[in-house]
């Protein structure tokens, strides 16, 4: 039974990935608008960490939406290190957001029908890079 769902899971996951693929992203032209939305958030991240200039994030194919294909959308993975730390990055930062996509009337429909999409902060997480928790 257990072998069944994981097969069913493995097959569901195929037939929905076509939609995101991963993809790399500019810190200045994909994140700062979503880190605008939050000032408090922004001034956070910003004052306390040194962040790498890009990160990535999930990347929407040409074959679902040629609109928006290429474009990134949350979460935003980026690597930080403590502000002045002379090491590597040893923090990611995980910019999580709700997408909505909307057709040009403003109305809820799937990605694939989208004229607008609108991402909205939702919250931030933060890990240690995983090569950093096997040093210690």
């Amino acid at each position: 039974m257990i072998k069944k769902i994981l097969l069913l899971v493995f097959i569901s996951g195929a037939f929905i990935s076509p939609s995101f693929a991963g993809g790399s992203f500019r810190l200045d032209i994909e994140l700062e608008p979503i880190l605008n939305q939050q000032p408090y958030i922004k001034d956070f991240v910003l004052g306390t960490f040194d962040i790498a200039e890009s990160g990535w994030a999930s990347r929407i194919g040409q074959q679902v939406n040629e609109k928006f294909g290429g474009r990134r959308v949350g979460p935003y993975h980026i690597n930080a290190k403590p502000k002045g730390y002379q090491g590597e990055y040893i923090f990611e930062l995980i910019f999580h957001t709700e997408k909505k996509f909307l057709d040009k009337k403003g109305e809820p429909t799937d990605l694939i029908n989208a004229d607008i999409i609108k991402e909205k902060f939702k919250s931030l997480e933060i890990k240690m890079v995983e090569e950093c928790k096997k040093i210690k």
